[in-house]
């Protein structure tokens, strides 16, 4: 019996180590998975806090351009900008080779044909001040789109003119819509690109320009002698329709709109930029808006600290603009004479 007993007794004490053993491994492993359930949940605040705070972060009008960067959005609606330019320099390029032609029809004389160019550079001076105040008031696309409009009616009405004087009034119009543009077009260029982008975004301005200036030379080559100065006029005014139509598709600058007040159209805005080029950014509702109604006045322009720097740039343009242009406009007033005895031969024979 004793040694039934120590056969028993050996087995109960083998059970209980079992028992016992096996009750450490449980332990083990729900302290395990209490451990990593810690560590997810740890993970999980972690994750959460860093979403709030960048979900938290203010934003401006260029930090938000800055992080949707350049993409489709900026590809597809900047030429169609900058093409503005092309219909403002296809026009001051045509008013000189205009004249050859002028002359001999209306037998005008040099000082006439003078006129006709000072009239067009002259209504710059108004257009530039009337873009300026338009664009701050209404906003930049109500400025570019009014000046278009602007540009392509007087366009045609002058190549409809019949007289000398209504073709003057019609250069001096066009003048008026050549100032607002050149003003409004880089302002807008500026405002929709990404900080890091705005020089090449105005050097498209810039391009479009000498590629408006190639267009009215061809037209004129091909059209001008065979076709008569009315149609040569009529097609170059066909890309002025087509830019005036693109134009009104155009958004607004979402910087005016946020210096405005306007600050969920500015938010759309960017929220449509940032769709288009595929750029992840929570803009609404974080937007920083500093809205303000006095947006400078021509006194700022002209401040002791503004003066250096307004005399250098006044410089710069007035020696490029009396370099390029006078000579462009000479041109034809060098070759009028001889262009009308050849005709005059021409049409009698």
């Amino acid at each position: 019996s004793s040694g039934i007993n120590a056969e028993y007794g050996g087995e109960k004490d083998d059970e209980e180590i079992r028992q016992m053993k096996s009750e450490d491994d449980s332990t083990l492993v729900t302290s395990t998975e209490d451990e990593d359930a810690v560590l997810v949940h740890n993970d999980e605040i972690q994750l959460r806090d860093l979403k709030d705070e960048s979900t938290d972060e203010r934003l401006t009008v260029d930090d938000a351009l800055r992080k949707i960067g350049l993409g489709w959005y900026h590809l597809k609606w900047i030429p169609v900008i900058a093409s503005s330019a092309f219909t403002q320099s296809s026009m001051v390029a045509l008013a000189p080779l205009l004249m050859t032609e002028l002359q001999c029809q209306w037998d005008l004389h040099t000082i006439h044909e003078v006129i006709i160019l000072f009239v067009l550079f002259f209504g710059n001076c108004p257009g530039d001040i009337l873009s300026g105040l338009l664009s701050d008031k209404k906003g930049r696309k109500v400025s570019l789109v009014f000046g278009q409009l602007l540009l392509l009616t007087w366009t045609v009405l002058s190549a409809a003119a019949s007289s000398y004087k209504f073709f003057g009034m019609c250069y001096f119009f066009i003048g008026i819509a050549i100032g607002m543009l050149t003003f409004v077009t880089v302002v807008h260029l500026s405002e929709i690109s990404p900080p890091n982008f705005r020089s090449y975004a105005v050097t498209m301005f810039f391009m479009f320009w000498a590629l408006g200036a190639l267009f009215s030379c061809v037209v004129s080559y091909l059209l001008l002698n065979s076709r008569g100065w009315m149609i040569t006029t009529f097609v170059v005014a066909v890309p002025h329709l087509i830019v005036s139509i693109l134009v009104l598709l155009v958004d607004e600058s979402p910087k005016y709109l946020a210096v405005s007040g306007q600050t969920a159209a500015a938010e759309q805005v960017l929220i449509r930029m940032a769709t288009q080029n595929k750029v992840e950014l929570e803009i609404e509702g974080r937007l920083i808006v500093e809205a303000s109604r006095k947006r400078g006045t021509f006194s700022d322009v002209i401040a002791p600290s503004q003066r250096k720097q307004l005399f250098l740039l006044f410089s710069l343009f007035f020696s490029a603009g009396l370099i390029v242009y006078s000579s462009y406009t000479m041109i034809p007033y060098m070759l009028e004479n001889q262009y009308c005895y050849n005709s005059n031969n021409i049409n009698s024979t």
